[in-house]
């Protein structure tokens, strides 16, 4: 005699393995993402650094005298030229990147980071923190990400600006 099995589907304890199983691999894939962008972060505050170093060693031999502000702005006005004229087409002027408006060391510091394209803005893509730390030193950190960050340090008259690895907790 032969009995007929009948298809019935997966039992209770089928579909709480399923589930167990698959809330495992959705953990793991998400602590690889994380850790995806973490990496990221870091890179990206490298590359800023590394960008606002060459900036301030452009302005230094640009710009002679140390706290010249004229100099400053035409720096600047001459990198947003060069941006304009960017191989993926042009591009218009950034209304949000203000110009240094007095000569102090503070706006010297400013005046880097703008030049590197490190600027706080509402708009599209990343923004940045620019935090002054006395009258020498501006700490530059991602938004949102306080201890994802760089400083700029003026070490005195004749050098230029330079960059310090403060943190990167991204």
């Amino acid at each position: 005699m032969r009995r007929s099995h009948r298809h019935r589907g997966w039992s209770r304890l089928e579909a709480v393995a399923m589930l167990i199983v698959l809330a495992v691999l959705a953990t793991l894939l998400l602590h690889r993402l994380a850790g995806v962008g973490q990496e990221a972060r870091r890179v990206q505050l490298r590359m800023a650094a590394e960008n606002a170093r060459i900036n301030a060693q452009l302005i230094a031999l640009r710009c002679p005298v140390e706290l010249d502000l004229p100099c400053w702005q035409r720096v600047l006005q001459d990198l947003q030229r060069v941006n304009l004229r960017a191989p993926q087409g042009p591009l218009a002027p950034d209304p949000e990147a203000q110009m240094p408006v007095h000569a102090d060391v503070q706006a010297l510091l400013q005046t880097v980071a703008l030049a590197a394209g490190l600027r706080q803005h509402g708009g599209a893509g990343q923004s940045w923190q620019l935090l002054p730390d006395g009258r020498d030193t501006l700490h530059v950190a991602l938004q949102g990400v306080a201890h994802c960050r760089f400083s700029l340090r003026w070490e005195g008259p004749n050098r230029p600006v330079s960059v310090q690895d403060a943190e990167d907790l991204c």
